[in-house]
């Protein structure tokens, strides 16, 4: 990206907001690198005063690209902010990835301050200007998260960090990474005499033109010593130089990651990752720094600037002198005998190497970014930690998983929790998918189980409408390794605390079923807010496909002959790659318009089952011998039926009282499945009990529920509850 173009009347302009500011000595350096530097890498992107209307070819195609390929996570360097404004409008999580220290949000909280105190006269800050227009064209709000991330990873030595505290900011260890090449032969020999290198920086000469005048007095400093000095210099920086000594082997380029390990010292000039990558590898640094001021001028479009240091030399150098690991050359003045002394000091004490090794130290006790994660970082940093992505690292995990404890012998994989009573539909799945039950206690008036069962296995959905207590507890069953799920099936529009039930779990699922709360004539949907899962659930509805492309799309991967997997060839069409089993569920036009139709009266369809329900209520209560259904508490049901269960102590069956009203033509249903262990159908299949399921036997035997329909008239209700009256004192 460089450091962007001329822009000179924006800077002029800025120039003037700097008086106005009227910064510290101290908090110059850093305002001007951002103002001075940085900004124009923005502004060559994200243009300064631009109309939302203007297109903006990078930031629209990053935009439209994440759009199609959906990421879970977007990492994004602080000089591409436009990549956040992408990340939300995909619904991806985002955060900054930062490499040096942080100018931006530091610049942000030293803005907002300033302009508290002069008012509206200051105007915006400039990276709010350059973002503003690339939100409102893409419709997404500017706010503070946008521009400082969700949060920050930063991989810095925590010693040069610039105070942040409105940043949410994660510290990770710093990785030496660099543009390998084929190691030379003599990189591995023996030198016979310490080995010192010499690295002014790849970057620094990329974007720089000039500011090398120090180079000549640096090599005069070395040319007397008894080392071998490595200096990776290019044929610019070396412009000024008239001889090259003896004992200096001049090298284009070499990874620091490979040449240091080999060496007693490094000089360098600054940059955050030659001063990270030394102190990883715990080497002492000499770094180059000036007292002169930065001065960055540009000299021409496209030129490049010239400085007369790196812009991080001085918080490098600092942090490198107070630990003890190095020392610091003026290079402002540049001499090389006083160069000579500082170096030959840092070569003969060995308190200088016990410096480096405690800043290596320091790197080492930073969590890495898979212990980070493992540590409880946000949700989203913990993909950094993961070797792949997307729904084939979450199923290679669950496919992992342990094997969990069942009353009828053990069963390999996660065990996926029920009431003692499930619907039918559920248990099937967890089968084929290779998954075990666990079965808990539910409540014969809620037809729910406790907060405890729930903790102890539950799978928390609920029969007839009726939501769960879990006090909101997304733990609940993890143990058991589950993923938290909320199943609807019929009653969406139920709330929990104040909360819509579907919200308290990763997954919820709706049936569509013809009798439920909204239909498109069969089959049903899964909600999550959860991208990866999002993506998992799609795979299985599409046959285990491995392609997250739309229908009528292709490639969004962009490498979609570029795949290699299992045993295929390489190159196979990716889009007919199957990576787990899978299902064909996908629902026609006509399905979904009819379900868009259904939701449109969503609201007035649980009204009216609530009304049905609270009738039946009325007209039931103080009827002997029947236990009668209530809310849970904190509950707000949408109900679906109207569940009776019969005393264990009356005088008649629950059998007797449904052939009463099946006969009067008032339709019931069984509170299915009832104990589902008692049937036939799983007699061999594999789970587990937790506790004992003498209510799921109760309810298998005593329980039926009649309808609360939205067609039902008060009439139809009245009807209802007298005929189960009439039956009740007719037996009693």
């Amino acid at each position: 990206m460089g450091p962007g173009k001329p822009y000179p009347a924006e800077r002029a302009r800025l120039d003037e907001v700097t008086r106005q500011l009227a910064l510290d000595p101290a908090q110059r350096d850093p305002w001007d690198i951002f103002y001075q530097f940085l900004l124009p890498a923005i502004w060559d992107f994200h243009p300064a005063g631009a109309s939302p209307d203007q297109p903006r070819p990078g930031v629209d195609d990053l935009v439209a690209f994440a759009r199609h390929w959906r990421p879970d996570l977007v990492l994004w360097d602080p000089c591409w902010p436009g990549a956040a404004v992408a990340a939300r409008a995909a619904g991806a999580a985002q955060a900054r990835l930062l490499w040096g220290q942080d100018y931006f949000t530091w610049g942000l909280d030293e803005f907002a301050a300033r302009r508290a105190g002069a008012g509206a006269t200051l105007g915006e800050h400039p990276l709010v200007e350059a973002v503003g227009p690339v939100a409102q064209r893409h419709l997404v709000a500017l706010d503070d998260e946008l521009l400082r991330g969700q949060w920050t990873v930063n991989p810095t030595p925590a010693g040069v960090w610039l105070p942040t505290p409105h940043t949410r900011t994660v510290a990770v260890r710093w990785v030496p990474f660099a543009a390998q090449a084929p190691a030379p032969a003599w990189l591995y020999e023996d030198p016979g005499r310490p080995r010192v290198a010499v690295s002014l920086g790849l970057s620094q000469r990329t974007y720089m033109r000039g500011g090398w005048g120090h180079v000549p007095s640096l090599l005069d400093a070395v040319a007397d010593l008894d080392v071998e000095v490595v200096a990776t210099l290019n044929a610019a920086q070396l412009d000024d130089v008239g001889r090259v000594p003896d004992n200096v082997r001049m090298v284009d380029y070499l990874p620091l990651s490979q040449l240091l390990p080999t060496c007693v010292a490094l000089v360098h000039h600054g940059g955050m990752g030659t001063y990270a990558t030394a102190a990883a590898l715990g080497v002492p640094q000499l770094i180059t720094d000036s007292d002169v001021d930065q001065g960055l001028a540009v000299v021409g479009d496209n030129e490049g600037s010239v400085a007369a240091r790196h812009i991080e030399s001085t918080a490098t150098a600092q942090h490198v002198v107070q630990r003890g690991a190095g020392l610091r050359l003026d290079i402002g003045r540049p001499s090389a005998e006083a160069m000579r002394k500082q170096l030959v000091r840092v070569l003969d004490d060995p308190a200088f190497a016990e410096g480096a090794a405690a800043l290596h130290e320091d790197i080492l006790a930073t969590p890495s970014q898979a212990a980070r994660a493992a540590q409880g970082a946000p949700d989203e940093l913990r993909l950094l930690g993961q070797p792949a992505r997307g729904h084939r690292a979450d199923l290679a995990a669950a496919r992992r998983a342990p094997a969990a404890p069942g009353r009828r012998g053990g069963h390999g994989g996660r065990v996926v929790p029920h009431h003692g009573e499930p619907d039918p539909a559920e248990w099937p799945g967890a089968g084929v998918r290779g998954r075990g039950a666990g079965h808990v206690q539910p409540d014969r008036r809620t037809g729910g189980c406790g907060h405890r069962a729930a903790h102890q296995g539950d799978h928390p959905r609920a029969h007839r409408g009726q939501p769960v207590p879990g006090g909101g507890d997304r733990g609940a069953g993890q143990g058991a390794g589950t993923v938290p799920h909320r199943g609807q099936l019929r009653r969406p529009g139920s709330t929990y605390q104040g909360r819509p039930t579907g919200t308290f779990g990763d997954l919820a699922t709706i049936s569509f079923y013809p009798a439920h709360h909204i239909t498109m004539g069969e089959g049903g949907c899964v909600l999550t807010s959860n991208l990866t899962l999002g993506r998992i659930v799609e795979s299985l509805r599409d046959w285990g496909r491995d392609c997250w492309c739309l229908p009528g799309e292709s490639n969004t991967c962009l490498k979609r002959f570029e795949w290699t997997m299992g045993m295929l060839p390489p190159g196979y069409d990716h889009k007919y790659v199957y990576s787990h089993l899978g299902y064909n569920l996908k629902s026609t036009d006509m399905h979904a318009a009819l379900g868009l139709t259904q939701l449109a009266k969503l609201d007035d369809f649980c009204a009216a089952r609530r009304r049905n329900w609270r009738r039946l209520r009325e007209g039931l209560d103080g009827v002997p011998h029947l236990i009668l259904p209530e809310a849970t508490p904190d509950s707000e049901p949408s109900w679906y039926g109207f569940i009776l269960t019969v005393a264990p102590d009356a005088p008649f069956t629950s059998a007797e009282l449904v052939e009463f009203l099946e006969d009067r033509k008032v339709g019931t249903r069984r509170l299915f499945a009832g104990n589902l262990t008692r049937h036939p159908a799983y007699a061999d299949q594999p789970y587990r009990v937790v506790g004992e399921l003498t209510n799921s036997d109760i309810i298998v035997e005593q329980t039926f529920h009649v309808g609360v329909y939205p067609g039902l008239t008060e009439e139809m209700m009245d009807y209802v509850a007298a005929s189960v009256r009439e039956f009740v004192r007719a037996r009693g």
